[in-house]
């Protein structure tokens, strides 16, 4: 499997190493012909076919991941929505659970982006990525979150309940800031 790859970029698909190998890949933004790139990418194999997908981070890499895993959406369905909606537009429409953006993709119609919206889990590191949020000093939010979806409550507002307890609380042990969570959300 190939994880990354660097090399100089020639139309309309393909990279070509320093040893002179090429690789077929589909991006979201091919750079200019002759510009050196550094591709973090994402190998995947069907039953007969084998292809190559290149990001230029492993944030972008990571969503692209988590849409494949999602019902009717594929390769090719995820990296048009990177690609024509653009990645931070995929994330916050997700958070949001809001399809209407999603619908710019080219094959993404209303059934498939309402799918989208409120069916994918996406990884904490790839939310606050594209969401612009700082890391939270003090303790990981991610469990607050964790403990407080399987409560019941829903993952945007865990996540902004999770953010504050641990920003007011620093030194607070998982139950507290738990609870602390639990009363955030609530109001």
């Amino acid at each position: 499997m190939i994880g990354y790859l660097t090399g100089m970029f020639r139309a309309p698909d393909l990279v070509v190493t320093d040893t002179g190998v090429g690789y077929q890949i589909a991006l979201t933004t091919p750079p200019a012909t002759g510009e050196t790139v550094e591709l973090y990418v994402e190998t995947v194999v069907r039953e007969n076919d084998i292809s190559l997908f290149g990001f230029a981070t492993r944030q972008e890499q990571a969503l692209f991941a988590a849409l494949v895993t999602l019902p009717k959406v594929g390769p090719k369905a995820a990296l048009a929505l990177l690609r024509d909606v653009g990645a931070a537009t995929v994330v916050t429409s997700i958070v949001a659970e809001d399809p209407q953006p999603l619908t710019g993709a080219a094959g993404v119609g209303p059934r498939l982006a309402a799918s989208i919206a409120t069916n994918a889990a996406l990884p904490a590191t790839v939310t606050d990525a594209f969401t612009g949020d700082d890391p939270t000093p003090g303790p990981s939010p991610q469990p607050i979150v964790d403990a407080l979806v399987q409560l019941g409550y829903p993952e945007p507002a865990a996540r902004a309940a999770a953010r504050e307890a641990a920003a007011e609380q620093p030194e607070a042990e998982l139950p507290a800031l738990v609870r602390r969570g639990i009363q955030l959300c609530a109001t």
